[in-house]
């Protein structure tokens, strides 16, 4: 009997083996083959990075420290830095032959909506930018492409001083990211000033990050201030002031214990009249938040400067909640929140202000849309629209989406056709929003909602 089941078992056994051989081969093949394609893709990487190298700084000395691998350090770059809190990842000091020093070079990379960007920053001894070339990014070609060939130059011969960028270059996701590297490369050659300044208001201070961009307001953005076992030692609220035709940052920094340790310029050189006006405002460094009352200051730059300490210490004391609904109405003091039961709203918002009066409402909603063409994916946009006390749209802000980022970015550069207005009927949306009218024929049913349920259900109110 069980040599019966041998003999039938046999034939298919040895099929087995064959087939386990096979597959373990066609594995090995696979993973060796896996392993050399990576490999040469690493080398050839290191081959384009090396010509723009060479490029930039054609003096350098090539030599290689190990002959046959492509990969290993050049003579002539020698890794200084790797900073752990900036795009910036490499910083080299670049040599020539003679071992006289040439300049710098800055490798930096940051994603985007569309990838990843990797730029290369050329620097000379004198602060003067030789060139920043984007060495790697799997962004769109069409976009990227026109900002390598219009704008890129003009980074050339810039001072790192004085360095100015392009505003429009149909291209800013990918521009964002080669400025960020920029600003950073800046900092990490000139040193950062701004570090400084936070570093004499509170001990400590390691390092700093934007937290928070508000959308409303004198403040314009929150920066937490971190140590070096990074725990957050105080924040800094960022206002601007006007003053003899020049625009001052100015920052009202609080510690973690919630004390005002700094009202200052974030600038190295501060004009006098500046700096007196500053001075009326001394006497409240160092006190609580909470025992804080701010007279009121005569003179425009006074006043001007009363508002950024006001606002910022509004700020520094406001929750989480507030602070979302302050992106809508700047003067928010409370809220109650009520679910919708409606196609495309869910959340209803009202907004009270410190007097306890209505200064808004705040709609949550979803909306999607099929692209007719079928050439895109369609629209899925979920978002918050303000109407204020009257009806009319006063701000719409994007939650999440489903849509491409240029898209949404197209529909945010030509939004404001929708405030101030309490009907959008007449709005055309394929003149509007050319090219993009699948996503913002989304938007346009969640304002078109919300405008409907206010006229319902509180028009009469």
């Amino acid at each position: 009997m069980f040599k019966n089941i041998w003999n039938v078992l046999k034939p298919k056994l040895k099929i087995a083996v064959v087939l386990l051989v096979i597959g373990a081969f066609s594995g090995l093949s696979i993973w060796g083959t896996h392993t050399l394609t990576y490999d040469r893709i690493q080398e050839n990487r290191a081959r384009a990075r090396l010509q723009v190298y060479l490029d930039i700084f054609p003096d350098m000395d090539t030599t290689l420290e190990d002959p046959e691998d492509i990969t290993s350090s050049i003579l002539g770059m020698r890794l200084v830095e790797e900073p752990e809190h900036s795009t910036v990842f490499e910083k080299y000091d670049v040599y020539d032959a003679n071992n006289t020093q040439l300049g710098y070079l800055m490798r930096g990379r940051a994603n985007n909506d569309f990838g990843y960007v990797e730029v290369i920053v050329g620097v000379d001894m004198n602060g003067v930018i030789i060139d920043v070339v984007i060495s790697e990014t799997d962004n769109t070609p069409s976009y990227y492409t026109p900002l390598i060939n219009n704008y890129m130059g003009n980074f050339k011969g810039q001072t790192l001083a004085d360095v100015e960028f392009d505003s429009n270059t149909g291209a800013t996701a990918t521009y964002n990211v080669v400025r960020r590297v920029v600003e950073d490369s800046i900092l990490l050659i000139e040193g950062d000033p701004i570090l400084s300044i936070y570093q004499d208001a509170i001990d400590g201070v390691d390092r700093y990050e934007t937290s928070y961009a508000f959308l409303l307001g004198v403040i314009v953005e929150e920066v937490r201030l971190i140590d070096a076992s990074n725990d957050t030692v105080g924040y800094a609220y960022i206002g601007h002031v006007s003053y003899e035709g020049h625009d001052y940052r100015i920052a009202v920094i609080v510690s973690a214990d919630e004390t005002l340790a700094d009202f200052v310029v974030l600038e190295e050189t501060v004009p006098s009249g500046l700096s007196d006006a500053l001075a009326l405002f001394d006497a409240y460094i160092g006190l609580a938040l909470a025992d804080i009352n701010v007279s009121d200051e005569s003179g425009a730059l006074e006043e001007a400067l009363q508002a950024v300490l006001e606002a910022g210490l509004r700020r520094a004391d406001e929750t989480e909640e507030i602070r979302a609904y302050r992106d809508f109405f700047i003067d928010a003091a409370r809220v109650e929140a009520e679910a919708i039961t409606d196609d495309v709203l869910t959340e209803l918002v009202t907004v009270y202000n410190e007097s306890d009066e209505v200064v808004g409402y705040v709609f949550e909603g979803q909306a999607a849309n099929a692209d007719p063409s079928g050439a895109f994916g369609g629209s899925n946009i979920t978002a918050g629209v303000a109407l204020n006390s009257d009806g009319e749209v006063v701000t719409f802000v994007f939650m999440d989406y489903d849509d491409s980022g240029w898209a949404i970015d197209d529909v945010r550069d030509a939004i404001d056709v929708f405030y101030g207005r309490s009907d959008i009927s007449d709005i055309e949306l394929d003149d509007a929003f050319s090219g993009v009218t699948t996503s913002a024929r989304s938007v346009s049913d969640i304002i078109e909602a919300a405008l409907n349920y206010f006229e319902t259900e509180m028009g009469s109110e």
